[in-house]
């Protein structure tokens, strides 16, 4: 009986010990860090981008050409990159983060007049609550939402890229808000 007792006590502090190094940990804890989501060049984006003589209205076709070239050769279509204090997070309802969007696979059509590879950055809200970060553009309109713990893209206002993330850390003084 007594040895019965004590192999239940080992099997519940081995499940114990197992759940606890199951757990994700919170990456958004402790300083400023950086989210990093990354959308890979497909096959539908190089057809949205491929050059066409017909809509040379808003584009020239040797811009179009360069663009579709450069995206062609990345390995990345379309990457934002958001920039907060994690420390704030926790202390207010929304904060202002530095986004920095880069788009490597610019459309033909090129309506926001991006360069490709050039990172435009700006200063946007971010609410965040005890499952999510929700990123909210220029008019208020939530943008990019992302899960806190799996880091997965649980909704973004795109519907041609497929964005993955990944938390970095960065030195306070890189930060251009």
């Amino acid at each position: 009986m007594k040895r019965n007792i004590q192999i239940v006590f080992v099997l519940i502090a081995i499940l114990v010990f197992a759940s606890l190094l199951s757990l994700k940990e919170d990456p958004f804890q402790q300083g400023e860090k950086e989210l990093v989501c990354s959308a890979p060049v497909t096959k539908k984006i190089l057809s949205d981008t491929r050059p066409d003589r017909s809509l040379t209205h808003r584009t020239s076709f040797r811009e179009q050409q360069e663009n579709f070239n450069y995206c062609k050769n990345s390995t990345i279509a379309f990457q934002y990159a958001f920039r907060f204090d994690t420390d704030l997070m926790d202390k207010q309802d929304s904060i202002r983060v530095q986004t920095s969007a880069v788009n490597n696979c610019i459309s033909k059509y090129n309506f926001l007049g991006y360069e490709p590879g050039k990172p435009d950055v700006r200063s946007e809200q971010l609410k965040a609550t005890s499952q999510y970060l929700v990123f909210y553009g220029g008019i208020g309109v939530p943008y990019f939402t992302v899960d806190r713990k799996t880091l997965e893209v649980v909704k973004s206002d795109s519907k041609t890229y497929e964005f993955s993330c990944a938390v970095k850390y960065v030195a306070k003084q890189r930060n251009k808000i």
